[in-house]
């Protein structure tokens, strides 16, 4: 059984903070590395000033240039002036993915609604679903039916502590619900995934969460991953 999701894909223009960020996080690991440990670990202190010194230290240690580390500033700075900063790590996961799913001949889809069976299942959407287009049965304009339940179906949190916690609240419980209604229809597909992904690096006790309350089956990638799906 296969199913359809939205035709969808969100493009920048060259000079849009999220490409230009996005790239210049990509074109280096050590870039990627320094600026999790910014929106994550910094948060609660994200003053252009305070920035400055982070990213001057890296440039004290010798591993990255001031010439670099300018470029690096203004970049953090314009994207802190941006509002809809999630999506910069859907940005990221587009370049990156997919994750696991077999064959080189994929594409993907962005904040799209799955229809299985012809129904609509629940309420909500995925940031991203990365599919196989050997399995595409065909595509229109607003859709793309696909013929076997391949996919890796995706919800990108910049940093998950917001998202799950010890407590999960009614909002992401009804996220997580409609992940699971989407999981029940395609798990007897070894090649469906469910994943959170996360610029938070440390992400053990979230996956034990997920665990604990029934949802095991979605994996968490976080910042370390990312980290390693860069090219040296």
């Amino acid at each position: 059984m296969g199913y359809k999701i939205i035709n969808r894909k969100i493009d920048y223009q060259a000079d849009h903070i999220i490409k230009k960020l996005g790239d210049f996080l990509l074109s280096d690991k050590k870039f990627l590395n320094i600026f999790t440990k910014i929106i994550i670990d910094e948060k609660r202190n994200l003053t252009e000033k305070h920035i400055k010194k982070l990213i001057q230290r890296y440039v004290d240690a010798m591993i990255i240039s001031e010439y670099e580390s300018e470029i690096f500033l203004k970049l953090c700075n314009d994207f802190l002036c941006y509002d809809i900063r999630g999506n910069l790590l859907e940005y990221i996961v587009q370049k990156l993915g997919p994750f696991k799913l077999e064959g080189k001949n994929c594409d993907y889809t962005c904040r799209t609604i799955i229809i299985y069976n012809e129904e609509k299942i629940g309420d909500a959407d995925f940031d991203l679903v990365f599919f196989n287009k050997d399995f595409v049965e065909h595509i229109t304009k607003e859709y793309i039916c696909i013929d076997k339940s391949d996919g890796e179906f995706i919800e990108c949190k910049t940093d998950i502590k917001t998202f799950i916690s010890e407590e999960i609240s009614e909002r992401s419980r009804k996220k997580l619900d409609f992940i699971k209604a989407v999981y029940n229809c395609f798990k007897q597909n070894s090649y469906s995934f469910f994943y959170i992904i996360t610029f938070r690096r440390e992400i053990t006790i979230f996956k034990n969460i997920l665990e604990g309350n029934n949802y095991g089956f979605i994996n968490i990638i976080g910042g370390r991953e990312l980290y390693d799906k860069i090219s040296l």
